[in-house]
């Protein structure tokens, strides 16, 4: 019987609570009892009269639910764990159905059973480089995988908050992630590896904190964000605390200081202005008196 299809009771299908899955794909299951089952499961065996179920957890879930006694299978030898592994993983790489995540808990186990990376590429055909980084992965602490697990990102942006760690003062990075955790529903992965850049610029490590803060609000507004916006950030902040004194940073800050000053003027406009309460109206002009003096008590003291 084995290497053919056959019905075999769902009874005699035992599950391997590796791969076993607990909720139920309400989708699926309304597919299935429309359209009935659309490929056999797959499983091992028989060993004492039982198989063990291989490919098809999900379905197997919908078909218990719809109260199916029988499934039609496709019967392959009994193997081992980290065999049923390599089975799934390679088959998902026509379907791609897997997630991200559940790939890599294979790869992981895998790698547990001494499995190494070019037996793993070898036998799934997934990519060498796609399997180191699954394995860079497995050894990151978990401290940082439940950081991110909290914000409910992916690996790459796991990946990219190890290397920042790696990277940055211990201060600054927990700084990083203090900012992220107050703004946890609306960041996304690519916010992480926006953030990434801000590290890679040196002067970034020196900052005190609130301009860490205001390099990362400045960074998470934007669409694409790149080395050069990255050190664009860093540089008016390091120029305003003092840090970099060079002509070339000091004239771009000039420049964005007069950038912001004309869509302050822009938008202060007398529609709005005639609309704001008294007290927020003061609170609008001590802001721009504060600014005028930090520049005329800077220019009288050169004269």
């Amino acid at each position: 019987m084995t290497g053919q299809i056959d019905f075999i009771d769902l009874s005699k299908i035992l599950l391997d609570d590796f791969f076993n899955i607990e909720e139920e794909d309400m989708r699926l299951t309304r597919n299935i009892e429309k359209n009935r089952l659309d490929e056999p499961l797959t499983v091992e065996g028989p060993v004492n009269g039982f198989y063990v179920l291989v490919d098809g957890y999900k379905r197997y879930r919908s078909l218990k639910s719809l109260g199916w006694t029988t499934v039609q299978c496709k019967i392959e030898p009994v193997s081992d764990i980290a065999h049923r592994i390599i089975k799934r993983l390679r088959w998902d790489l026509n379907k791609k159905k897997m997630k991200s995540s559940e790939r890599i808990r294979y790869v992981h186990l895998l790698i547990s059973l001494n499995w190494s990376s070019d037996m793993i590429a070898q036998k799934t055909g997934i990519a060498r480089d796609v399997i180191k980084k699954y394995m860079k992965i497995h050894y990151i602490p978990q401290e940082y995988k439940d950081i991110i697990n909290s914000w409910g990102l992916g690996h790459e942006a796991l990946l990219a908050l190890d290397r920042m760690q790696k990277r940055l003062p211990r201060y600054t990075f927990y700084q990083i992630v203090d900012v992220l955790n107050h703004q946890t529903p609306h960041i996304f992965g690519y916010h992480i590896e926006a953030i990434e850049y801000l590290s890679k610029v040196e002067e970034f490590r020196r900052l005190p904190e609130s301009s860490v803060r205001r390099s990362i609000d400045k960074t998470i507004i934007h669409k694409t964000f790149k080395l050069k916006e990255a050190q664009d950030i860093v540089n008016i902040e390091a120029v305003a605390q003092g840090i970099i004194k060079n002509e070339a940073a000091i004239g771009q800050y000039l420049d964005y200081v007069k950038t912001e000053a004309a869509e302050l003027e822009r938008i202060l406009s007398p529609n709005l202005m005639i609309n704001v309460p008294q007290v927020r109206r003061k609170e609008l002009i001590l802001i721009f008196e504060n600014c005028l003096g930090k520049v005329n008590s800077t220019y009288r003291g050169r004269r």
